[in-house]
Parts: structure tokens; sequence; C-alpha cells
């Protein structure tokens, strides 16, 4: 279960509803002034609707996958930097002691 929050700054925020987690996230260059359900494509998938108050409307199919925030992707990359940087230093040890 997934909360949709709008802010007055123009940031759109989709939370998990038991933990609080940032599932997904956007910004609109206007205050949002309503969030709501509808087909925009009419090929019967409901869509998340987001309207700012300068009439800027964007429409979100739901994922069925796995979203990641830029953060959960950035400390991916990292933790796969380190593991690299460490395969890294133990080859270039076995090359000094050959």
């Amino acid at each position: 279960l997934e909360v949709i929050i709008g802010w007055s700054n123009g940031r759109v925020e989709v939370r998990n509803a038991d933990t609080g987690e940032v599932l997904c996230k956007d910004t609109m260059d206007a205050p949002i002034s309503a969030i709501l359900e509808a087909d925009l494509r009419l090929d019967n998938r409901v869509q998340v609707v987001v309207c700012s108050k300068d009439g800027e409307v964007r429409g979100y199919v739901q994922s069925h996958g796995v979203v990641k925030t830029d953060d959960t992707k950035a400390e991916e990359e990292e933790a796969a930097l380190v593991a690299l940087n460490q395969t890294k230093q133990e080859l270039l040890c076995e090359l000094q002691n050959y």
C-alpha cells in the first residue's frame, strides 16, 4: 500500500504506507493542486494523475516491477565500486607476488 503526497513546492512523492520509505518522486514547476485516478490513455488502465496550479497535468502508470529511488541507485553503485576496487587490489597483490 502506497501514499501519494503532493507538496506546495511542486514535489510529488509516493511512499510506502507502512515504512514511509520514498518509492518514487517527481517535481513540477508549480504547487500541486490535485491528485486523482483516471484512464487518461483510454486503454482501460487507471493512472495516477497529478495536476499543478499552473495547469500542468502528468499521468503515472503503476509499475509492476521494483522502482528504485536515486538514493537507492547511488548506494548500489557505490557498493559495486567498493567491490570492484577490492577485487582490483586483490589482483594487483597477486601480480606483485607472481
